[in-house]
């Protein structure tokens, strides 16, 4: 499995400290470059992104687009060797002393799992899942959250294929690079987003370096309705999947 740590050069700091982690851990790691959304040319911006999407209501910011290519050259990386998957992480994380169990080797992974996320947020622990679950051993397993969104790519696995289709669809974008890997893209649709319910990675408490800016400054009638029918189906499907036994809720921690 590859490890691979996504990490600005300006932030040196920060590569420091999570490979002081790492190496306590002796977990090896390859770092990579990360894209800085800022300097990119305004042309190659254009040509990258593509119309406002609806949920969105605005333009990605520099720093969001910088961080989807970042995660574009790490599946490229993982297309481009012999590795069935690769370990993406960010660079403003701890680790658990378990952490070395799910990043050494791939033997552990479900034949059908292309996306794990082995992170857990201070702020949000609680998550309605699907039933379905994966049993690893010592209390260990699987679950696939889904309301609130599972967001974030602090620390995810994604499987060749994963990777493949990735690329493909994402030569243009127009959402942030979490929303298109695990809530609203083709690969999502394809690909459920499972979570190790022990999570051995956990965010910083450090600023982020992607300040997002959440305020809507395009929108129109039609983007109004899309937002309120995906409003509305999303209630709808999490009343129903409680009330019929198909999602349950789950709290995640860090161990």
């Amino acid at each position: 499995m590859l490890r691979l740590v996504v990490n600005m050069k300006r932030s040196s700091d920060r590569w420091k400290a999570i490979k002081e982690q790492l190496d306590q851990l002796q977990i090896s790691v390859k770092r990579i470059d990360a894209v800085d959304g800022k300097l990119l040319p305004d042309e190659e911006v254009k040509q990258l992104t593509s119309s406002v999407h609806y949920s969105m209501g605005r333009e990605l910011e520099r720093g969001e687009i910088g961080c989807f290519l970042s995660h574009r050259k790490c599946w490229q990386e993982l297309v481009d060797s012999d590795e069935k998957y690769a370990l993406v992480m960010e660079d403003d994380l701890l680790f658990s002393n378990r952490s070395l169990k799910f990043m050494q080797s791939d033997d552990w992974i479900p034949a059908e799992c292309d996306l794990i996320q082995l992170f857990v947020f201070r702020k949000q622990k609680k998550y309605l899942c699907e039933r379905k679950e994966f049993d690893l051993g010592d209390e260990d397993k699987l679950w696939i959250p889904v309301f609130p969104a599972p967001v974030g790519t602090q620390t995810y696995i994604i499987s060749r294929r994963a990777a493949e289709i990735a690329l493909e669809k994402s030569g243009r974008f127009n959402i942030p690079v979490d929303e298109f890997l695990f809530v609203r893209s083709d690969i999502s649709n394809r690909f459920p987003c499972y979570r190790l319910n022990h999570a051995v990675v956990m965010d910083a408490d450090v600023p982020s370096e992607i300040r997002k800016n959440k305020k809507r400054t395009k929108t129109n009638f039609l983007m109004e309705l899309q937002r309120f029918k995906e409003r509305m189906e999303k209630s709808i499907r999490k009343k129903l999947g409680v009330m019929t036994g198909r999602y349950v809720e789950h709290e995640f921690d860090f161990k």
